[in-house]
């Protein structure tokens, strides 16, 4: 089961949420999408299956510390999406990155989904078409302690979304940087 796009918590969708997840096998998992801290505190005291995975945007630009610390505590793996911070994205050309990119001697691509692979409780998924970056994309380098709060406070000075949650017509879906 996949929930996205949902503009209002009541006890009906409670019920949906939990009659989807009495249909599933032991071994599958249900996951939602884009759910701040404030959609899941309001979905979370109505069901009966917490969610595994919450997908959201994760890069040096869109850190969600404090979305990502929540999941964390409640045992719910975030899938980042976005890594890279898009195709041509400001990122593969920052100095951080490249610098961090030049002493592991990888590109800057692949500083950016180590970064999300070094986190605990992170899995990441990267996208490209082009076989030889998919192939490149494979390559997690481990990053110092020191070089992860580089790349995460590169969020103090240059944040942006790829993916602004207007695009659903619902406006910010309670994520605090988007209001």
């Amino acid at each position: 089961m996949h929930v996205a796009r949902l503009r209002v918590f009541s006890s009906d969708l409670a019920k949906a949420f939990n009659f989807s997840t009495q249909n599933l096998q032991t071994n599958t998992y249900a996951r939602v999408s884009n759910f701040s801290i404030n959609f899941l505190e309001r979905l979370l005291p109505k069901v009966e299956v917490v969610p595994a995975v919450n997908q959201i945007e994760l890069h040096p630009s869109c850190t969600q510390e404090e979305l990502v610390e929540y999941c964390r505590k409640r045992g719910i793996v975030i899938t980042a999406y976005s890594p890279l911070g898009s195709n041509d994205s400001p990122l593969l050309k920052h100095e951080v990155v490249n610098k961090i990119a030049e002493a592991h001697k990888v590109s800057p691509a692949n500083v950016l989904i180590s970064l999300q692979a070094n986190k605990p409780g992170v899995s990441v998924l990267s996208k490209s078409v082009t076989h030889s970056r998919i192939a490149a994309n494979a390559t997690i380098v481990d990053l110092t302690e020191e070089e992860v709060q580089q790349l995460q406070d590169i969020d103090k000075k240059e944040h942006f979304r790829v993916c602004h949650p207007n695009w659903t017509g619902w406006g910010s879906l309670g994520f605090p940087d988007c209001e």
